[in-house]
């Protein structure tokens, strides 16, 4: 079958468009959250989203990543 997924937030603003895509898993620092990235393969997902929206869009969109859980705290992983 095929592996469908759907892109948490695409939004628009005055510079372009941007993917934000919000993981819950618990991280103790900014390291293993970008650990968790690679071993999860979150950052291919995003990429897929990334090519899809710009086939779409006919523009690259910036992506982002926002973990809800590091040191229980919200950090936001820029991608681009």
């Amino acid at each position: 079958g095929s592996d469908v997924r759907i892109i948490d937030v695409l939004y628009r603003s005055a510079s372009g468009w941007t993917i934000a895509d919000f993981k819950t898993d618990e991280a103790r620092d900014e390291t293993q959250a970008r650990q968790i990235l690679r071993e999860k393969v979150y950052d291919a997902q995003l990429r897929r989203y990334t090519q899809a929206v710009a086939a779409q869009l006919g523009e690259r969109p910036r992506t982002s990543l926002i973990m809800l859980n590091v040191r229980s705290e919200v950090c936001i992983i820029a991608l681009d």
